[in-house]
């Protein structure tokens, strides 16, 4: 009778609750690792995506806002008055000037997986303008009205993010069109530099004959094209440089 209420009592010892413990504690350390590891391949994912769109929009938006530099509509003025609608001012030092820029360097710090990097990198920005007609839209995406002259300034900002400044004469407004510095620092995108080369045609044979950054180009209404490097960081990622040219179609009626 005692032998058999002693087996209907026996149950788990210290040692096995102990041994179920740490199984259970093994397989929800497995699982915290998969999920950790999935989180950041997202993220990963997230912030490749995010820059290739920012890419996308850097050459479509740049590229049709810079063709407009010199438009003029033919309603305006006559084609030999056109340096008259475009005269000269600080920025645009010739009349008929309708490109200028600066160049510099910068040095900038980002994050890496494995630690922090300070590197060198082109900080340019270039100055544009042209004058509204049916079609023709600022860098904010707004139409801009027949015959009000505009200029168009891209430049990158302190917290590593491009700008576009719109000024009209009266009101300048800035909008920030790549980076984002609010976000965290393994999702935030950066733009860590901006290089900007000028297709110069030195003989007028509507053809570039060579590239040259702002601070030396020698005769700003030779310049032809435009050639923008945009290198970016998104997330924790190792930066990439982005590469697109434009032709300035309206500048050759300058020449």
């Amino acid at each position: 009778m005692m032998t058999s209420l002693r087996q209907r009592q026996s149950g788990f010892g210290l040692v096995e609750l102990m041994i179920s413990m740490l199984i259970g504690l093994f397989l929800l350390g497995g699982m915290m690792t998969v999920f950790i590891t999935n989180k950041q391949a997202y993220r990963y994912q997230q912030s490749q995506g995010n820059q290739h769109d920012h890419e996308r929009l850097a050459t479509v938006l740049f590229g049709h806002v810079l063709r407009q530099t010199g438009h003029t509509p033919m309603t305006l003025a006559a084609l030999s008055g056109k340096p008259v609608a475009l005269p000269a001012d600080a920025t645009f030092t010739t009349p008929g000037q309708a490109i200028s820029g600066t160049s510099a360097d910068h040095d900038v710090t980002y994050t890496l997986k494995d630690g922090n990097v300070t590197d060198s990198f082109a900080n340019d920005r270039v100055d544009i303008r042209y004058i509204g007609d049916s079609g023709i839209v600022d860098c904010l995406g707004r139409d801009v009205a027949n015959g009000t002259s505009r200029t168009e300034t891209f430049r990158l900002s302190n917290d590593d993010v491009l700008q576009c400044i719109s000024d009209d004469g009266t009101t300048k407004e800035t909008v920030d069109l790549i980076g984002d510095a609010h976000a965290p620092p393994d999702q935030r995108l950066k733009v860590l530099g901006l290089r900007i080369l000028y297709g110069i045609d030195s003989d007028a044979d509507g053809s570039v004959d060579l590239y040259k950054r702002a601070a030396d180009v020698p005769d700003w209404t030779a310049v032809s094209s435009i050639d923008m490097e945009i290198t970016f960081q998104s997330g924790l990622r190792r930066p990439q440089t982005t590469h697109f040219a434009t032709n300035l179609p309206n500048l050759s009626e300058f020449l």
